[in-house]
């Protein structure tokens, strides 16, 4: 059952658990972690995102009651409204993708693998419990690796 949707009450939501921290000055970090510690931190990072898309989701569930589909439109209010990117929800045959433009992760970044490890995390946490089954998010395509805009497919 879908209920009505107050972007600007997910936006404040979201605002209020959220901590305001410059895009260049993230990519900045990111991109030096990955110098420091090399992409054998990718594991890591998904799962740490996982488990902020595991909080974001309660957030949204606690706060606002919102379940299954209402939970995946607050999401894509969240993310984009947060400056993560702009993200896209994509179905086709049975295949869930997210599109993200202007990633706040990779748009600095040069890799010849996607790096946007923690926001596929994070849309995996998230996904799990608005679907209700296990996922797992893969970066298919990367700005840091010559894309246009990330993608990421829901397996």
């Amino acid at each position: 059952m879908s209920t009505t949707i107050n972007e600007q009450q997910i936006r404040d939501l979201i605002q209020s658990h959220s901590v305001l921290l410059a895009r260049d000055g993230l990519a900045t970090l990111y991109e030096n972690i990955f110098k420091m510690a090399g992409f054998g931190l990718g594991g890591i990072l998904y799962n740490a995102g996982k488990k902020a898309g595991e909080q974001g989701v309660a957030i949204l569930q606690n706060e606002l009651g919102l379940s299954g589909e209402d939970l995946l439109r607050a999401a894509l209010i969240g993310f984009n409204h947060s400056g993560w990117g702009q993200a896209e929800l994509e179905r086709t045959d049975g295949t869930l993708r997210v599109h993200v433009y202007n990633s706040a992760l990779a748009g600095t970044m040069q890799s010849k693998k996607p790096v946007c490890h923690p926001i596929a995390g994070y849309m995996a946490g998230f996904l799990e419990a608005a679907l209700g089954r296990s996922v797992k998010v893969r970066e298919t395509a990367c700005v840091a690796s010559g894309s246009d805009h990330c993608i990421f497919e829901v397996d």
